[in-house]
């Protein structure tokens, strides 16, 4: 019996000092995953509605949604896919903070690739005073493989509502080019109404 105990006792001490890579390992750039699963709450939870237009080519749509939040994870799914807190991109990026926008008062960090091969090329998180009081993200990314060519910018906006960031629109501009066609071009531009 008393081995029994000892057997579990060690057991738990083991799997509490686990210190995998995951759980252990500070997040060195902003975290995008989590701000996405806390716009994707908020913005559910409060019924806020999407007006998206789109442009395709010369083509132009628009409609006004009032999204669930099924619906949201997948209208920020641009943004998760820029999150460069994955281990392919751990020391591939330089960073500067504090950086002064020329065009307003917020301040700047810039994430920008070491290696121009890397898809992400930069990402740039505006803040106003704090990083805490995001205020707008900006990134250009492409794809690229020997049947296609894919280049994104996307910026998103975001206003201050009880001390916290909350989605007020964004733009995603989209330039493909597929071998043997024409160029595609996508805009869209979505606002968010509380």
């Amino acid at each position: 019996m008393r081995f029994l105990i000892l057997f579990l006792l060690g057991g738990v001490l083991f799997a509490a000092c686990d210190q995998s890579p995951e759980k252990s390992q500070a997040q060195k750039y902003y975290n995008l995953d989590s701000l996405v699963s806390e716009q994707v709450q908020l913005l559910a939870r409060s019924g806020a509605k999407l007006k998206k237009k789109a442009l395709i080519n010369a083509r132009e749509e628009e409609e006004t949604l009032e999204p669930d939040s099924l619906m949201w994870e997948n209208e920020l799914s641009i943004l998760r896919e820029i999150d460069l807190n994955k281990p392919i991109y751990q020391t591939r990026y330089s960073i500067k903070d504090g950086l002064s926008d020329r065009f307003s008062n917020l301040k700047i960090r810039e994430y920008t690739a070491l290696d121009s091969k890397l898809d992400i090329r930069y990402l740039k998180i505006y803040y106003l005073g704090n990083i805490s009081r995001l205020k707008k993200i900006e990134t250009s990314f492409r794809s690229k493989n020997p049947l296609f060519y894919t280049q994104k910018q996307v910026k998103a906006e975001f206003e201050e509502i009880r001390g916290k960031p909350v989605l007020s629109g964004y733009k995603f501009l989209e330039t493909q080019k597929l071998i043997f066609l024409d160029t595609l071009r996508f805009k869209l531009y979505s606002q968010v109404f509380l």
